[in-house]
C-alpha cells in the first residue's frame, strides 16, 4: 500500500467511497477492517495512544491502544499487560471466523473484553 499511495488516508477515504458506490457491504466490511488495523498500528506508534473513528451520522468514538499484537503474541501480552492498558489483538487470519480484533481491559482488577 505505501508504495501505491503515497497518503493511507485518502487511499482509505477514496475505498469507502467507491465501496459506497457499489453498495456491496462485504465489500465495505472489508475496508473498515483494514482501516481500523492500519488505525491500531498508527496509535500503537504514537505518544498519545488512541484512534478516533468517525461514526457515518457524524458521531465520534475514541479508543485507547496501549499495545497491539498479533494473535500468536496474545497469551504473553493479556499476562503482562496493566490496570491502565487497553491491549488489541489482531486476529490469526483475514477470514478468522467470529471477530477481526479483540479488545482487552482491566475494570476494578477484572480482566474484560470486546469483541
Amino acid at each position: 500500500l505505501a508504495e501505491k499511495c503515497a497518503d493511507k488516508r485518502v487511499f482509505f477515504v477514496k475505498s469507502y467511497q467507491k465501496a459506497d458506490e457499489t453498495g456491496n457491504p462485504a465489500y465495505c466490511g472489508w475496508v473498515f477492517e483494514f482501516d481500523v488495523d492500519y488505525q491500531l498500528q498508527l496509535a500503537h506508534g504514537q505518544p498519545t495512544k488512541k484512534i478516533v473513528l468517525q461514526i457515518r451520522d457524524g458521531e465520534k468514538e475514541e479508543w485507547s491502544v496501549s499495545r497491539y499484537v498479533g494473535a500468536a503474541g496474545a497469551k504473553d501480552a493479556i499476562e503482562s499487560f496493566g490496570d491502565e492498558e487497553v491491549l488489541w489483538v489482531k486476529a490469526a487470519a483475514w477470514n478468522q471466523a467470529n471477530y477481526d480484533f479483540l479488545r482487552f481491559w482491566r475494570h476494578q482488577g477484572k480482566l474484560q473484553m470486546a469483541a
